[in-house]
């Protein structure tokens, strides 16, 4: 399983950003996740944070320009190599597998994990393996697709499938409770919820004013939990 989703994400790395943060849509979800991200921290200069999953590292690279320092850990070589290719000096490309993380006991102020945990067949024992890197009061700021939300029978179809909707990958959706205990059993909790309402990238300009407005509405009301 481990060397299939690998396989698929260095086939993938190629059309990451340009499948999911071109369009109009994609650009606006770029910008809610970095926003969301850089509104939890009261300030990112000196810190030393793990990016898990980081893809093609655009939270990494944003994470930098705001003064942190930043280890961007992926199990894609092929998406590290990308990152390498714009990563400035305060951002550190490492391939690492996210099970057995290659460094020692808490070293790491904050992680961030996004688009990824939901993912990984065995996230208990990633959740477990960050809550072991990070310094005690560290943070984790992460993302998962709510189960019982606004796309519960997509949510319902991924669970039973065990795989994404829209690419033949691992996936499955998760309720806020679930995702709790999981943080719980790894010695973290749950300090603030913020909501994010996703749309398909492919939402057409006339219909995108509307999934904004939803989107803002759900960031601290009580859509967030339905979002």
């Amino acid at each position: 399983m481990a060397d299939k989703i690998k396989d698929f994400y260095n086939k993938d790395a190629e059309h990451y950003e340009s499948e999911r943060f071109l369009s109009l849509a994609g650009k606006y979800a770029d910008f809610a996740h970095k926003q969301i991200i850089c509104s939890l921290n009261n300030s990112w200069e000196g810190e030393r944070i793990l990016d898990l999953g980081c893809g093609t590292g655009r939270i990494s690279l944003e994470m930098a320009g705001k003064g942190a320092t930043v280890v961007s850990a992926d199990f894609s070589n092929e998406m590290l190599k990308i990152l390498t290719q714009q990563a400035n000096r305060n951002v550190y490309p490492v391939m690492m597998d996210a099970h057995k993380l290659a460094v020692s006991d808490a070293v790491f102020d904050g992680c961030i994990c996004i688009n990824a945990i939901h993912l990984i067949s065995d996230y208990e024992d990633v959740l477990h393996e960050i809550g072991r890197v990070l310094k005690p009061g560290g943070f984790v700021i992460l993302n998962f697709p709510n189960l019982l939300g606004l796309y519960l029978p997509v949510g319902l179809f991924v669970n039973l499938t065990k795989k994404s909707v829209v690419r033949d990958v691992y996936s499955r959706w998760f309720t806020i409770n679930e995702m709790r205990n999981a943080l719980l059993s790894a010695g973290m909790k749950i300090d603030e919820i913020k909501g994010y309402m996703p749309f398909p990238v492919s939402t057409p300009k006339v219909m995108l004013g509307i999934a904004k407005t939803l989107d803002r509405l759900s960031r601290n009301s009580l859509l967030k939990y339905v979002s």
